[in-house]
């Protein structure tokens, strides 16, 4: 049993918090799926929901895919700061206006984009977050 364990490959939980469901949100969702296409990745729609989530799960294989929405809705994320600690983050900005990108960078995301960007970007970077460390 003890040999099986060891054996057993430690997988990421993957967490995709987006608010709205529009045309990029599908386009970025879709662009994950397909790089971790034998991952099961967790969508939450709201703030509470995600919290949730955190409050109840072991952070250290976690890795958060954030898609900002607008400044309200950082701010509603920004509330729950805490909770984001020691969470592997990639974040998703709505603009690169420099009070929302110094918001950004207080949660330290290891990636940080924008919504017009190119999500193939965005996949390179999740490949190598979840590629096991040896």
């Amino acid at each position: 049993m003890q040999a099986y364990q060891e054996n057993k490959k430690l997988e990421n939980t993957v967490i995709f918090y987006r608010k709205k469901t529009g045309k990029k949100e599908i386009e970025l969702q879709k662009t994950i799926a397909k790089m971790l296409e034998d991952q099961k990745i967790e969508i939450y729609k709201t703030v509470a929901e995600l919290a949730a989530k955190l409050r109840s799960t072991c952070h250290d294989r976690m890795i958060i895919i954030l898609l900002v929405s607008d400044e309200k809705d950082f701010r509603d994320i920004l509330a729950i700061k805490s909770l984001l600690d020691g969470v592997r983050i990639v974040l998703i900005l709505p603009n690169a206006n420099d009070e929302m990108v110094a918001m950004g960078h207080s949660i330290h995301p290891r990636f940080l984009s924008y919504i017009d960007g190119n999500f193939q970007e965005v996949a390179a970077v999740l490949e190598k977050i979840e590629r096991p460390r040896v």
